[in-house]
């Protein structure tokens, strides 16, 4: 009777333990960097990308490239400097860029007339959801043409919920790794 009560202790104690182990487990997405780095070959954002928003296609056969030291959108056109990147999951994050030139900013319709925007020096973010291999959805940071002064204040304010990436649902496919 008495090993009965012992081996039920210990067979207690073993589960008590298995279940510790188990949930000391780290989340999938804690092996993931979540301070901003400069962006590398091996991210998986890196490439060329197409939508299907052919009107709005800026470089004729693609409609953004990433690359560690050049950012190209067709909202924005082509930044070179360091890229930097948060990745939030294994397949979503933002990409943090500054602007090396003043931009081209649209008016409201029905003319949309451009002018230049004071951006040089300024900072600006393109958020990502649901990469793959071949395909992800984002879009660039967007609201009234006013963009954060420093990489710190744009990875405080250029997020999802602060309203930033309203076109985040836009599908890019992958045209190339470079």
């Amino acid at each position: 009777m008495k090993n009965i009560k012992l081996s039920r202790f210990f067979a207690a104690i073993a589960f008590a333990v298995v279940l510790l182990f188990a949930g000391c487990k780290q989340a999938e997405e804690d092996f993931y960097n979540f301070e901003v780095h400069p962006l590398t070959e091996n991210d998986g954002i890196v490439g060329t990308w197409l939508d299907d928003y052919f009107e709005y296609n800026l470089y004729e056969t693609y409609d953004c490239c990433y690359s560690p030291n050049i950012v190209k959108t067709a909202s924005y056109g082509e930044h070179k400097g360091t890229i930097y990147i948060k990745e939030v999951t294994k397949d979503s994050g933002y990409i943090y860029y500054e602007f090396d030139h003043n931009i081209t900013g649209y008016g409201d319709a029905p003319d949309h007339a451009p002018f230049e925007v004071e951006s040089t020096g300024k900072w600006c973010a393109i958020a990502y959801k649901v990469l793959t291999e071949n395909s992800v959805k984002m879009c660039d940071a967007f609201k009234d043409y006013t963009f954060a002064s420093t990489k710190d204040e744009a990875v405080a304010l250029y997020t999802i919920s602060n309203g930033y990436f309203a076109g985040i649902d836009t599908t890019f496919t992958r045209v190339n790794n470079n």
